[in-house]
């Protein structure tokens, strides 16, 4: 069988199995069943290009979950010449060079990926919110691939893998069995 995982990052040294920038990925096309991006895209001044390479390495039928801090109500705020100084102030923290608006979902539309937002927390117990280290409010995309070819969402095997409305329900029960409750919903 193949490798299981593969960490990539730009900027460490260890723990890292290939070092490199998101927006070129040195990986085959449709290589990976499952990519997780969480709070990347922030740092990357192309995000555009990043998201496109995502795209690219996903299976057919694959899922990317992507988080990123995001402000409703408004377009996306970014400057990636921005200063340290303007970039805490702006965007939070001194290495990111935005802060997402409403239009995150059609970014990643744009770059190949069709995104589908969700809350886990939302239907967890507080106690369990707290365990797991989850934000109450904080979304989450979950993200399928559009064929190059087609241009059209590819659905093969993905209701099987990844039912995504029924995944805060699984999580609950799988959940409620840990702690000895029924987990009914």
């Amino acid at each position: 069988m193949g490798r299981r995982y593969v960490g990539v990052d730009r900027f460490m040294a260890g723990g890292v199995d290939v070092r490199c920038d998101l927006t070129a990925l040195p990986l085959q096309a449709a290589a990976f069943d499952l990519i997780i991006c969480y709070h990347v895209l922030e740092h990357i001044p192309d995000d555009r290009g990043a998201i496109r390479e995502l795209a690219r390495v996903l299976k057919p039928g694959g899922i990317a979950i992507v988080q990123v801090p995001r402000r409703g109500g408004v377009p996306t705020d970014e400057d990636p010449t921005a200063p340290e100084e303007v970039r805490i102030s702006r965007f939070g923290q001194h290495d990111h060079v935005r802060w997402y608006g409403d239009d995150f979902e059609s970014r990643l539309r744009d770059g190949g990926l069709v995104p589908t937002v969700v809350q886990p927390a939302k239907d967890l117990q507080p106690e369990e919110v707290e365990r797991f280290g989850l934000i109450r409010d904080e979304e989450l995309w979950i993200c399928k691939r559009i064929d190059p070819l087609s241009g059209r969402l590819r659905r093969k095997g993905v209701s099987r893998l990844f039912p995504l409305r029924t995944l805060p329900i699984r999580a609950k029960r799988r959940l409620g069995r840990r702690a000895g409750r029924s987990g009914s919903s």
